[in-house]
């Protein structure tokens, strides 16, 4: 029986949204803008974010924290609030993402680590770096960041998926298949829930706000699909003093919705 990830169509959309949100949330300054706003790639995204919606589990799934219902799935409020700033913002970008407030939701794995040894830290960012080097890639000079940044390794998981579409042989495929998954639960996750929920609370009505609750969706349909048990428990970036809680106001949840 093949492996609920492992049919074509299915993964031509993930591959397609995995690529879209990386692109969302790369510096406009680095990132050609047509990738997002051009009519046939925009058009794409959605038929990919409809047909994981409809594809998706049961709302009886169990959700861990931060995840919302892959039934969530959407790109409407995400292409709507694009639509009013065309070809990027980078002033949006700079306010949600700059130095000052980069602490209530920083786009790094390493941020996240409950370890303050540096030493461990540097573990983790050289084994994101290793799988880059393993497929052939690297932080490139176009967009030069740490390795551990969200949209590259985002980026990455599109890759993996196209190295398994053109894949000439079973055993090619099937390191590519057996690499999403690892690294899927070694380096997002674990920390990416929690990360949406911060830029949600962090931009509630503007693209990133948008983009951070689809993220939260997809992200639950990727754990559901590889098999993985849903994290019960936050985890919190450096610098915060108090663990992050799930609103309970319907201010707030109209938000997160």
């Amino acid at each position: 029986m093949k492996d609920t990830l492992d049919l074509l169509p299915i993964n031509l959309a993930r591959e397609t949204l995995y690529r879209y949100f990386a692109a969302l949330l790369t510096d406009p300054r680095t990132v050609d803008s047509s990738i997002l706003c051009e009519e046939r790639n925009v058009k794409l995204a959605q038929a990919a974010a409809d047909l994981l919606r409809e594809q998706s589990p049961t709302d009886s799934a169990p959700l861990g924290f931060g995840e919302l219902s892959p039934k969530q799935l959407t790109l409407g409020p995400v292409l709507e609030r694009l639509s009013k700033r065309p070809g990027g913002s980078v002033d949006e970008f700079d306010r949600v993402f700059g130095l000052v407030t980069i602490r209530e939701c920083p786009p790094y794995e390493t941020e996240y680590c409950a370890s303050e040894d540096p030493f461990f830290r540097a573990q983790q960012m050289a084994d994101v770096s290793g799988f880059y080097r393993a497929f052939g890639l690297g932080v490139g000079r176009q967009r030069p960041d740490r390795p551990d940044h969200v949209a590259l390794e985002l980026g990455f998981m599109a890759h993996l998926l196209m190295m398994q579409r053109l894949a000439t042989n079973d055993r090619q495929a099937e390191t590519c298949r057996d690499s999403q998954r690892t690294f899927f639960r070694d380096h997002l996750v674990w920390w990416v829930p929690s990360f949406t929920l911060g830029l949600r609370r962090r931009d509630p009505s503007g693209v990133y706000g948008a983009l951070a609750a689809t993220l939260a969706a997809f992200i639950a349909s990727e754990r559901i699909g590889f098999g993985l048990s849903p994290l019960p428990a936050p985890v919190r970036p450096r610098g915060i003093a108090l663990p992050l809680e799930e609103p309970e106001s319907c201010e707030d949840c109209a938000v997160l919705a």
